[in-house]
């Protein structure tokens, strides 16, 4: 077949199908421009190979097979590029975290802000949690002592929860490598 004749093809089957395949990597990667981009590529990968594609066959399924292709590699390398930044982080909060000093600093900025959350915490909530996690009460005697139902005193301690989790999640990341270290 001439070039021609070979653009001509390339040309109605980009016109034809160029949404279809950036919808479909949009299927993939839920990201519009990376869609668009993908789809691009698609194109040009389709154009090289122009010359030993059978043009009396669709080329919709050979279009969709090299979209596919293409965004599970993009897929993967996120996916390894989220898991080298995942460890880099881990091992930057080790490396902190391991002096002693840095250690301090975190446990009585935690000891602070429990405290300070707990103070800030509803009445009843705040006693219903003492009462629970400081005295040791177990929930069945708190509800006595609060003439309350122990699903009540089960609310109230997931609620001071709730509130704990909420003003220490910048801390989540030590707290959790000091309960898996120490722990």
């Amino acid at each position: 077949m001439s070039n021609s004749q070979d653009r001509v093809f390339f040309d109605k089957t980009y016109v034809s199908y160029f949404h279809c395949i950036e919808h479909y990597a949009y299927t993939f990667l839920r990201n519009g421009e990376e869609s668009k981009s993908l789809a691009q590529e698609v194109f040009i990968k389709f154009w090289e190979k122009i010359d030993i594609i059978d043009k009396q066959r669709d080329p919709l399924p050979y279009l969709m097979t090299i979209t596919k292709n293409s965004c599970l590699n993009i897929l993967r390398h996120k996916k390894n590029h989220n898991n080298y930044v995942a460890y880099k982080i881990s091992k930057f909060y080790q490396d902190v975290l391991l002096s002693s000093a840095s250690s301090e600093i975190y446990f009585f900025d935690i000891q602070k802000i429990i405290h300070e959350a707990i103070c800030d915490m509803p009445e009843k909530i705040r006693n219903t949690f003492i009462l629970s996690r400081v005295k040791g009460l177990k929930n069945k005697e708190i509800a006595v002592s609060q003439n309350i139902s122990v699903s009540s005193v089960e609310f109230r301690i997931s609620c001071a929860f709730k509130i704990l989790k909420y003003k220490l999640k910048d801390y989540l990341p030590f707290l959790l490598w000091f309960l898996l270290f120490w722990g």
